[in-house]
């Protein structure tokens, strides 16, 4: 049994019917388990939903999600009335949608943090990111040194990116593909037979399962809050100040 990830094909979608297989609990506390979902859960630098479930005389708050050997764990802190009774059930899954927009904007702007560094420092590469509002940062690897107005000029970089609003487009692929066409990006946490790719406008894409805007106007303002170089490692905090 594995969860179908509905949130992959629409970031907007905050709505799904689905049968409950499992009601169980593990050191993390009570969850319950769908053959689908439109939950995110926690992983790849971006923070899980949260929401509600809707069964006919109950609603169950979801408070944490995770995915465990491709089941999606939706985990609640209230109780769950007769959950013997409910396996095989239909229920409507809701997601929290303000918190479902930031974390895709937060995603989004990761991305759109790696390709503004790219074109003021076009050796470095992108090693790992961290999503999270109030903590976000993406780091790098490869640089040598910054120039003093490496803020200034990182802001106005992103600005003109977000102000041209391109379209954020996701497809898949094969790894074979992806390596022929972009040779320096690195691919090893993606060796399956497929892979999801992000592409902001014109830049290269990038493979990811996480959540995305569909445009970058709803990023609003972003500011880079903290630079930090540390041998040949940049790291890069930021924030926003959306739409």
């Amino acid at each position: 049994m594995t969860t179908a990830l509905i949130y992959l094909q629409d970031t907007d979608r905050l709505t799904l019917s689905a049968t409950i297989q499992a009601i169980e609990t593990d050191d993390k506390g009570t969850y319950l388990a769908f053959n689908q979902t439109v939950f995110y859960p926690q992983g790849g630098g971006q923070p899980y939903d949260t929401g509600y479930i809707e069964i006919p005389n109950q609603s169950i708050p979801v408070t944490a999600v995770r995915i465990i050997e491709g089941i999606v764990r939706h985990y609640t802190s209230g109780p769950i009335a007769t959950p013997e009774n409910l396996i095989g059930q239909l229920a409507t899954q809701h997601i929290d949608a303000t918190r479902r927009h930031l974390n895709a904007c937060y995603h989004t702007a990761a991305h759109l943090l790696s390709h503004g560094v790219e074109v003021i420092l076009p050796h470095c590469l992108a090693t790992k990111g961290h999503a999270f509002p109030g903590e976000a940062y993406v780091e790098f690897t490869g640089v040598s040194s910054i120039p003093d107005s490496f803020k200034l000029l990182l802001e106005s970089t992103l600005s003109a990116k977000i102000a041209a609003n391109p379209s954020i487009t996701i497809t898949e692929t094969t790894p074979e593909a992806f390596k022929a066409a972009c040779p320096s990006l690195p691919l090893a946490p993606f060796q399956t037979a497929t892979l999801r790719l992000i592409q902001i406008g014109s830049e290269h894409p990038i493979p990811c399962g996480g959540i995305h805007l569909k445009h970058l106007a709803p990023l609003g303002h972003m500011l880079i809050t903290k630079t930090k170089l540390k041998g040949d490692q940049l790291k890069v905090s930021y924030a926003l100040e959306t739409h």
